[in-house]
């Protein structure tokens, strides 16, 4: 798992989601960083970091490994920030290491048991029709879904759509998306989720966009609601807010982590 560490002073943990990388913080890093530590990671399968050596990309997994990273760092105690299926992994990873976890910040976070996987997504998670769909919908994915979804046109927005596309792409590129996208069966991965929410004893801020066309915005309210102190805030803007209102976004984080 390949690590970055900017700035000084508390520390917050940035996790990515599927299928981004680190550069989905790229924005929102150079103002966090002012005041904390930020430590952004590629996780497994992703951007620069090689897949999980045992094909595992359960959210559980890559929980063990931050905490192996924590220690690493000297960093006693964090504050992760997830987005999307990075927010699954920090949820996990919050109620399995509860000391070592200051506060938690879910983004667009699909942890609920009644989340429906994109039919786009699903196709490609079909065994063997994922192998035939694989090498003609991975573009797709870049320049239509993802690039489209941004409600921010920018120069460097391009630059980073096509750098989280980098790893899928050319020889056995494919095949790295479908074990990314694999990871798990998303009823019960999902289900999972839910569960957990009730177990995170830190407080919890859920900021979801009102324009989200992936996950529905009323899962901001119904996941808070089952933390025991938990909140939820919408902004303007889609899916990837870190990328669409990084000023906005980063507001809402400092507040909450100060607060």
């Amino acid at each position: 798992m390949r690590v970055w560490v900017t700035g000084a002073g508390a520390v917050v943990l940035l996790l990515h989601g599927i299928p981004t990388a680190h550069g989905l913080w790229h924005f929102v890093l150079p103002l966090l960083a002012e005041e904390f530590m930020c430590v952004t990671v590629d996780l497994p399968g992703s951007g620069v970091s090689s897949p999980a050596r045992d094909g595992a990309g359960d959210p559980a997994s890559h929980a063990e490994e931050l905490d192996d990273l924590r220690r690493e760092l000297g960093v006693t105690s964090w504050s992760p920030v997830g987005h999307d299926a990075g927010a699954v992994v920090a949820l996990h990873y919050a109620s399995r290491y509860p000391k070592n976890v200051d506060k938690l910040v879910l983004c667009s976070a699909p942890v609920l048991a009644d989340f429906k996987v994109p039919r786009f997504f699903s196709l490609l998670r079909t065994r063997w029709l994922g192998e035939v769909l694989a090498p003609v919908a991975s573009p797709l994915l870049w320049k239509i879904g993802m690039q489209a979804s941004i409600r921010r046109r920018d120069p460097t927005i391009d630059q980073l759509v096509q750098s989280f596309a980098r790893p899928f792409t050319g020889r056995g590129g494919s095949r790295r998306l479908l074990q990314l996208l694999r990871w798990g069966d998303p009823a019960t991965v999902m289900g999972e989720a839910q569960r957990l929410l009730s177990t995170i004893d830190v407080p919890t801020l859920v900021l979801h966009g009102t324009g989200d066309r992936a996950i529905p915005v009323d899962f901001a309210r119904r996941a808070a609601a089952l933390v025991p102190d938990g909140r939820a805030r919408t902004l303007p803007g889609g899916h990837f807010l870190p990328l669409e209102e990084p000023d906005r976004f980063t507001d809402e984080v400092h507040s909450f982590l100060h607060g």
